[in-house]
């Protein structure tokens, strides 16, 4: 736990803006989240779904499966140095592991923060940009020798499918606290363009 962070350095990564109330909208519209999310849960080897939403003003708001996971990391202040929700990582990359954009120096912590503690495996992000935003479709296994990495590598396209199916149904909680025309008409790209592996040089 990084209880006091006016004694730690600044994360080695570009740290987050977030939306004003982006810790509360996950528990606030639980329901309607976990009933829209539902539908991709298990498939896949996915056990955990979030979709991160940046606005072109750069702020981020965050609707997740387990809010409780997202109040557990900003309590904590890990949230700073996991690099998962770093502009570093997703406005370059658009596939990344999470393991691989945690703040080397506090590596362990992170790790035992975001998925030791929630019993989460493999972590990876998929990213879209379009009329100024950046969506982040974040997907996690809790399945010990998941294919998730690989699967969400080679079969992007049917990642994408899940992750904009979830952006339909959820548009109307987003739309509670940032209200944008441009944001409604965001769909899944007829072409979506194969992933290559992540690059892991961004931060050294």
């Amino acid at each position: 736990m990084l209880i006091d962070q006016r004694k730690l350095p600044p994360p080695a990564h570009k740290p987050p803006r977030l939306h004003k109330d982006a810790l509360l909208m996950s528990f606030q519209n639980q329901w309607q989240i976990r009933q829209a999310y539902r539908e991709i849960i298990g498939l896949n080897d996915v056990d955990h779904f979030s979709i991160n939403i940046v606005s072109p003003n750069g702020e981020m708001s965050i609707i997740s499966y387990n809010p409780s996971i997202v109040y557990k990391i900003f309590k904590d202040g890990t949230y700073l140095y996991n690099g998962t929700i770093s502009p570093t990582y997703y406005e370059n990359l658009d596939f990344y592991t999470w393991d691989q954009c945690y703040d080397r120096r506090f590596y362990s912590q992170v790790k035992l923060s975001l998925q030791t503690k929630n019993g989460i495996d493999t972590g990876i992000n998929l990213i879209h940009r379009e009329f100024g935003f950046n969506i982040l479709f974040s997907f996690a296994s809790k399945r010990k020798y998941n294919d998730l990495f690989c699967n969400a590598a080679e079969n992007n396209k049917e990642f994408l499918k899940m992750g904009f199916h979830c952006l339909d149904l959820i548009k109307e909680v987003y739309s509670q606290y940032y209200q944008s025309n441009e944001m409604l008409l965001i769909k899944q790209p007829n072409h979506i363009k194969p992933i290559c592996r992540p690059n892991l040089t961004l931060i050294k």
